[in-house]
């Protein structure tokens, strides 16, 4: 299933990422997993998942690498 919104971690409320705060720290309501609300002024608001950096910077090596 795909969500558009996030699970406000300290109120628990569902939130919309047009109203939501960069202030407040949201999880996935599919995975649990930690999301980062991204609003710029081109784009439509939206949530994405953190990038767990280890593993990003070890797969980015090897990209650059093999390709």
């Amino acid at each position: 299933m795909l969500s558009l919104g996030a699970i406000n971690k300290i109120t628990g409320e569902y939130v919309y990422p047009k109203i939501a705060n960069k202030k407040d720290n949201y999880i996935c309501p599919d995975c649990n997993k930690d999301l980062i609300l991204c609003q710029g002024e081109i784009r439509i608001p939206y949530f994405r998942h953190k990038v767990d950096t280890i593993l990003h910077t070890f797969s980015l090596i090897l990209h650059n690498i093999f390709f």
